[in-house]
């Protein structure tokens, strides 16, 4: 980027020719919203009603994804710009929707995807994050097996097929990276799951109602070998949302019960979700629905964003400054990239680009340990280990 004006004036846009040839292409913002809560889909807009709720609803959740601010007026423009929405319609009543939302849920005892500010604005309701994006999201793919599972999930969730909804139950979860035992039959769960993470590693109970949940009176099933199996937590998936939700939220704090939806199941395994990410879906009276955006923002907002761009950063400016000390004098003369070098760098580095926010020393250190990692080869220690050296100028794509 430092010298890219340079360049451009000297070479023109090399690239001109081919992005003339090249059609208009556009991104799937529309889905990414749906696929992470399912419960935005609806059917096509009409002609006489071309914007109704889940699509008003999912445009926003996807233009706030970003993690910024935007008030409703930006929101409406945004989506009109992106083709989210169809069609203008009046701003009031887009303003109206968001705000109905958000109080039905509220009422429901259920956490709104996104909120109101103080100044009348919306945002996620996740923690505001004021770093740049990243150059890479960590999301995973999800994979043809994967497709798979969840069209066998859907196809057996009827009152004839409990065995084989049980049967692919288990599957997902052995997708999901555990080891899954189907068990069936009376008197036994329908199975359990085992996250093989060492020292660290939990049971989850699993219970299947296919078809018509009976409500709050499934949740005790879920709940009743736990002791027998040693499990640690306990996993109840309705093939149908229950009638009597409150009873049903009630008693699952009651039992120790998370309470899953095919469609939650099916988003944990197209995002590959490791069962160190998804543990927290399983708590005790958790509504899965609920966790999993979280789970899915902490991996593309979290820790391991900032790295990823603390990381970028030293890369980047180590090695121009390295470039720039070995015209002008001898290795001796050139300075040292240490910890609180590279600090007051990103520091510098995010100010200019108007994040007000500051890197900390772990992120650091944790970037340090990336960059140097033999298998990345991208920095390597001082002979004294007071600071790195970067020895590559770019990095490959996939290591980002």
């Amino acid at each position: 980027m430092d010298d890219f004006a340079a360049r451009l004036q000297t070479e023109g846009d090399v690239f001109g020719e081919q992005l003339a040839a090249i059609n208009v292409q556009t991104l799937p913002t529309q889905q990414r919203a749906t696929h992470r809560h399912p419960e935005l889909v609806e059917g096509p807009p009409s002609s006489s009603r071309p914007n109704g709720h889940g699509a008003i609803i999912a445009a926003a959740v996807e233009i706030l994804s970003d993690g910024k601010t935007h008030s409703a007026e930006e929101i409406w423009r945004i989506a009109h710009e992106r083709g989210l929405l169809k069609g203008k319609g009046a701003i009031q009543s887009f303003y109206g929707a968001l705000e109905a939302y958000i109080e039905r849920r509220q009422i429901a005892g259920r956490r709104p995807i996104f909120i109101k500010t103080i100044d009348h604005k919306f945002r996620i309701n996740e923690p505001a994050d004021l770093w740049p994006d990243s150059v890479t999201p960590a999301s995973g793919t999800s994979s043809p097996d994967v497709e798979a599972i969840i069209t066998r999930l859907h196809a057996t969730a009827s009152t004839k097929a409990a065995t084989e909804f049980e049967v692919a139950t288990c599957d997902a979860f052995s997708a999901l990276g555990f080891l899954a035992t189907h068990v069936g039959g009376k008197a036994a769960p329908d199975g359990y799951a085992d996250a093989p993470l060492g020292s660290e590693g939990y049971r989850v109970m699993i219970e299947c109602k296919s078809g018509a949940s009976e409500g709050a009176s499934d949740v005790y099933e879920a709940a009743k070998f736990k002791d027998a199996y040693r499990g640690q937590y306990c996993f109840l998936l309705n093939a149908e949302p229950v009638s009597n939700q409150s009873a049903t939220f009630a008693e699952s704090k009651n039992h120790g019960v998370s309470l899953w939806t095919i469609d939650d199941l099916a988003l944990a395994l197209r995002e590959n979700l490791s069962p160190e990410e998804v543990k927290p879906a399983f708590a005790p009276g958790i509504i899965a629905g609920d966790v999993l955006p979280d789970i899915l923002w902490i991996r593309d907002h979290g820790e391991a964003k900032r790295v990823r761009i603390v990381a970028n950063i030293i890369r980047r400016v180590g090695w121009i400054t390295q470039c720039a000390a070995a015209q002008a004098g001898p290795p001796s003369d050139a300075p040292i990239l240490t910890e609180d070098a590279a600090m007051l760098v990103v520091d510098q580095k995010l100010a200019a680009r108007g994040c007000h926010v500051n890197c900390t020393r772990e992120e650091v250190r944790l970037a340090f340990a990336w960059l140097t990692d033999p298998t990345v080869g991208i920095a390597m220690w001082t002979a004294d280990k007071t600071g790195i050296v970067i020895c590559r100028r770019d990095i490959k794509e996939q290591n980002r």
